[in-house]
């Protein structure tokens, strides 16, 4: 049998070349997600397992009023549990977290993340010096450690608002152990400090799905920019069933879009190709331009407002009001 990898950052379109050619895909994401949702119970049995590095002083477990019998028996094991109202979306409820977190640095993580460290032979910012047997490891303890210490010290530059993490299946990168500016998703460290200058004014309804896009948008064109760390990946599962996606499909994952797609115009277009999403069918998916966002965000000095109309014309005219 001759097997072939496909490799890809998200939506490079390795699950539809695979369809395409009519290749066998597993999905091992989804396969968890299917245990996870066949019985809740395994996930914090294989948290039990894994290494003890968020004590739970630490943690605030967001659920909603419906689901609060259910994870009444885990208050034990959080700093307190935090109630919000039934189904009202995703957007809502990272709006809630956030408000609820003020001014302090705070991580908001999705409950079905597993961090990993990659090896640092890989980094030429670390001279390529092996730090451990393999190529990555789920993270320890001391790991994790390592990380809020490096997050928290990346969060003090004053233009650096929110570290995410690079997904753990993705080859590494080569050079340094991070990127900055794209898209932080699903775990990521915020800087509430920061975030409380402009969070009113924020429009956290954007969209029903694809708010952590939005987000990414609203504080890269206020001049902030983000940083992915790929030495600290995460597994994470997407587009899996239960959770958020009950009611996502490939109409409202094109309603959120298009509702992308008109409020940053700029920085959002559409793909010429579909993929198959195996729980909401076959969608076409964006492209988002970070990298313009930030640097349109620059120039923009009201910090509390994205700007009113980003182009050549625009940036001209702020370019000499400020000289």
């Amino acid at each position: 049998m001759i097997r072939i990898g496909i490799l890809g950052e998200i939506g490079s379109g390795k699950s539809y070349v695979a369809n395409k050619f009519g290749y066998p895909v597993f999905n091992a994401d989804l396969e968890v997600s299917k245990l996870y949702n066949k019985n809740k119970k395994i996930f914090f049995k294989l948290n039990k397992k894994l290494p003890k590095y968020i004590s739970k002083e630490m943690v605030t477990l967001v659920v909603q009023k419906q689901e609060l019998s259910e994870h009444k028996q885990y208050q034990n094991r959080v700093n307190r549990i935090m109630e919000v109202d039934n189904n009202i979306g995703i957007a809502k409820t990272r709006e809630l977290i956030c408000k609820d977190a003020g001014s302090q640095r705070f991580y908001m993580i999705d409950d079905d993340i597993i961090f990993h460290r990659r090896n640092r032979k890989y980094y030429k910012e670390f001279n390529n010096k092996s730090n451990m047997k393999k190529s990555k490891r789920i993270a320890t303890e001391k790991d994790i450690e390592k990380m809020f210490k490096i997050v928290d010290g990346w969060l003090n530059d004053p233009d650096l608002i929110s570290v995410g993490h690079r997904r753990h299946f993705y080859p590494p990168y080569r050079n340094k152990s991070y990127v900055d500016n794209t898209l932080a998703h699903g775990v990521v460290a915020i800087d509430g400090k920061k975030l409380q200058s402009f969070i009113k004014h924020i429009e956290w309804d954007t969209c029903q799905y694809g708010e952590d896009v939005n987000f990414n948008f609203e504080y890269m064109t206020r001049g902030y920019k983000n940083r992915i760390t790929d030495e600290f990946c995460a597994q994470m599962g997407f587009y899996q069933k239960g959770g958020v996606n009950e009611d996502r499909n490939a109409k409202t994952f094109k309603e959120s879009h298009d509702n992308l797609m008109n409020r940053w115009p700029e920085y959002v277009t559409l793909k010429e190709e579909s993929v198959v999403r195996e729980t909401i069918g076959e969608i076409t998916e964006y492209k988002y331009d970070w990298r313009k966002a930030y640097k349109d965000g620059i120039i923009n000095f009201d910090k509390t407002q994205p700007p009113k109309r980003v182009d050549k014309h625009y940036r001209i005219k702020n370019e000499r009001t400020n000289a």
